[in-house]
């Protein structure tokens, strides 16, 4: 069963990820916002330690500072 949560877990982080690196080229901010709240959600609601990194990862490769 964990298994497939994580599995899960991954594959929406990385379907959210390709998706928000396709709004920030072409512009759409507003997808691009609501991705990167998909993501920090992710990371709060996750009970695997990896993954909460890579979601931390994902996010600061597009957080605006």
């Amino acid at each position: 069963m964990q298994t497939t949560i994580r599995e899960h877990e991954f594959r929406i982080l990385t379907e959210a990820r390709l998706e928000l690196q396709q709004a920030m080229t072409g512009g759409n901010r507003r997808e691009a916002y609501l991705l990167l709240e998909e993501i920090r959600a992710l990371e709060q609601h996750t009970e695997w330690p990896a993954f909460r990194t890579r979601c931390r990862s994902a996010l600061s490769e597009y957080s605006v500072h």
